[in-house]
C-alpha cells in the first residue's frame, strides 16, 4: 500500500534458514520488456501481470513523458505466509522499494484481483524518481487515482470509482481533513488501522476532486508547488483562498455528487513487445533479488548479509552475489569490505563498466588512491560515453596531484549535474592554476562562479582567484570522496 524506499520501517525478523536452498525449486520468473516477476504461486496469471505493468508503465510514458528508469523487479507471493516475512508492516497488502540495482514491487500473489495493488506501487515508484517529496495524502492518493486504470484500443479511463472506498466514506466516520494533510508515513492516519483505511479513501476523494472537479483542478499544480515551503495546511488556503474547512465541506458534497466522472485520456499505447518469457527453476535469481529486498528495507541488513553467505555457499561460483554483497557494504559505509567484494565479483567473471567504477569508488574511500584511479580508468575505457566514469577518475586524479590528466578526464564529460557544475569547474581552475596557466584558470572560476550553491564555495573561488592573479602558493584540500 505504501512505498517504502529508504523510509521502511524494521519488519518481522527472518532466519538465515529461510533463505537456504529448498528441496524443489518453487521458483517462476517471467521477464517481459521493462519488468521481471519473480512468484512461487505458478504460472497461471503471471504472464497478464507482467502485461498490465506494461500497460500501466506504457500509460505514464506516453501521458506524462514519465517511466521507471532501470529495471523492475516484482516479486508475487503464493502464500500470505512468505509475504509476511518480508511485508514492512501487518498494514501493508503491497509496497515499493528502491535497492542498489533494482526498483521492487512486493505483491502477496498475482491474480487479475492484485492489478491495482501492482499499479499502485508502480506510481510510487514513478513519483519516487522526482526530488520532490510529496506529503503523504497525495502520494497515496495519486497511487490510489491510478491504480485501476482501464485501457482500451485508443483510450485509458482514469478515475473510475473504487466501490471499497466509497462505500468506506458512506458508511464510516471520516478522518479529520487537517490531520490528514498534516500526517507523515509514521503518523496514525497512515499507521492505525481503525484510521487507516479511511485515511486511503479520503486521500484517493481528495486528489480525485483536486484533477477532476473544475473548482480545483487549474490550480493543482500551484498547489503542488506551495506544498514544499509551507506545508498542506497553509499551501491550500495561500492557492485557493479556502480554509481547510471549506475545503473538507467541498470534499464532502463531492463524494455525494451524481456527477462523480472519471477522465479518458485519448492515447494509443504502444503495442505490446515480445510475449514475457516464462522459466521455471529460478532459485538463484529469486534469492538474489530478494537478499537485494532485505539489504534495502532498513533495519534488516544483518539478514541480508546472511542471505549473502548462503547464497556464496550455495552457488560460490556467481559474480552477482558478491556484487549484493558488496553493494550492502557499501551502503553501510564501509568501503574496504565493498571494495573486496566488488574484486571478487570482477575475479568470477564480470565484465560490467559499473562493477569497475564502483570498485574505484570503494577503493578511493578506502584512501587506496593508486588502486582507485587503475579502476576507473578501465570503467572509462570500458564505458566511454558515461560521463560518471570520467568525472569519477578525474576527481580521483585531482586527489593523486594529477592535475593533467585531470584536465584530460573533465573534457570528457558532456553534462554536468547543477548540483556538481561549481564543483566540476573549480577542480579544473585549481588544476590549471597548479599547471601555471592563470588564464584557463580565472575562466574556469566564473563558470564555477555562475553556479555556486552556498557561502563557502563563493568564498573559496575567491581566495583561488586571488591565488590565481598574486601567484601565492595556495593549498586546497583534497576532493572529497563522492558517494
Amino acid at each position: 500500500m505504501t512505498a517504502m524506499r529508504s523510509r521502511v520501517p524494521a519488519a518481522l525478523l527472518l532466519g538465515a534458514t529461510a533463505l537456504t536452498a529448498a528441496a524443489a525449486d518453487p521458483w517462476l520468473r517471467v521477464k517481459s520488456d521493462n519488468f521481471e516477476l519473480f512468484t512461487t504461486a505458478g504460472e497461471r496469471g503471471g504472464r497478464d501481470l507482467v502485461r498490465h505493468l506494461e500497460q500501466t508503465r506504457s500509460f505514464f510514458r506516453e501521458a506524462f513523458g514519465l517511466a521507471v528508469a532501470g529495471p523492475v523487479q516484482v516479486i508475487a507471493f503464493g502464500s500470505d505466509e512468505e509475504y509476511r516475512r518480508y511485508r514492512p508492516s501487518p498494514l501493508a497488502g503491497g509496497f515499493a522499494l528502491s535497492g542498489p540495482d533494482h526498483e521492487f514491487i512486493v505483491l502477496q500473489g498475482w491474480s487479475s484481483q492484485d492489478y491495482p495493488a501492482a499499479a499502485h506501487e508502480y506510481t510510487h515508484l514513478v513519483l519516487g524518481q522526482s526530488e520532490r517529496r510529496l506529503p503523504e495524502w497525495l502520494e497515496e492518493g495519486f497511487a490510489e487515482l491510478f491504480s485501476n486504470l482501464e485501457p482500451t484500443r485508443s483510450e485509458i479511463a482514469v478515475g473510475r470509482i473504487i466501490p471499497s472506498h466509497m462505500q468506506a466514506l458512506r458508511e464510516r466516520k471520516w478522518v479529520d481533513l487537517r490531520a490528514l494533510l498534516s500526517a507523515s508515513h509514521d503518523s496514525p492516519p497512515f499507521t492505525d488501522q481503525s484510521q487507516v483505511g479511511m485515511a486511503y479513501a479520503e486521500s484517493w476523494l481528495l486528489v480525485h476532486m483536486l484533477n477532476l472537479d473544475q473548482r480545483y483542478s487549474p490550480r493543482l499544480r500551484d498547489l503542488v508547488d506551495a506544498l514544499g515551503p509551507i506545508g498542506s495546511v497553509a499551501a491550500f488556503g495561500r492557492v485557493y483562498g479556502k480554509p481547510v474547512q471549506e475545503v473538507e465541506r467541498d470534499l464532502h458534497a463531492y463524494a455525494r455528487a451524481a456527477g462523480f466522472h472519471s477522465t479518458v485520456f485519448h492515447l494509443r499505447l504502444p503495442k505490446a513487445g515480445a510475449a514475457p518469457l516464462v522459466t521455471a527453476g529460478e532459485d538463484y535469481w529469486a534469492r538474489v533479488a530478494l537478499a537485494e529486498l532485505l539489504d534495502a528495507s532498513r533495519g534488516r541488513r544483518g539478514e541480508a548479509r546472511q542471505a549473502y553467505a548462503q547464497l556464496a555457499r550455495d552457488y560460490p561460483k556467481r559474480w552477482e552475489v558478491e556484487r549484493g554483497w558488496a553493494n550492502s557494504y557499501w551502503r553501510e559505509g564501509r568501503p574496504e569490505e565493498a571494495a573486496r567484494h566488488f574484486a571478487r565479483a570482477l575475479d568470477l567473471g564480470a565484465t560490467d563498466a559499473g562493477l569497475h567504477l564502483a570498485l574505484g569508488r570503494a577503493l578511493s574511500f578506502a584512501d587506496r588512491d593508486d588502486e582507485a584511479v587503475a579502476a576507473l580508468k578501465t570503467a572509462a575505457e570500458l564505458a566511454p560515453a558515461t560521463d560518471e566514469a570520467h568525472y569519477e577518475l578525474a576527481m580521483a586524479l585531482m586527489r593523486a596531484d594529477e592535475y593533467r590528466d585531470a584536465l584530460a578526464e573533465f573534457t570528457r564529460v558532456k553534462h554536468v549535474d547543477y548540483n556538481r557544475a561549481s564543483r566540476y569547474f573549480e577542480m579544473q581552475a585549481y588544476a590549471h592554476y597548479q599547471l601555471g596557466q592563470p588564464d584557463q584558470a580565472r575562466a574556469a572560476i566564473q563558470q564555477a562562479k555562475l553556479n555556486v550553491r552556498n557561502q563557502q564555495e563563493a568564498e573559496w573561488l575567491d581566495i583561488l582567484l586571488r591565488a590565481v592573479d598574486t601567484s601565492p602558493p595556495v593549498e586546497r584540500p583534497k576532493p572529497e570522496r563522492m558517494r
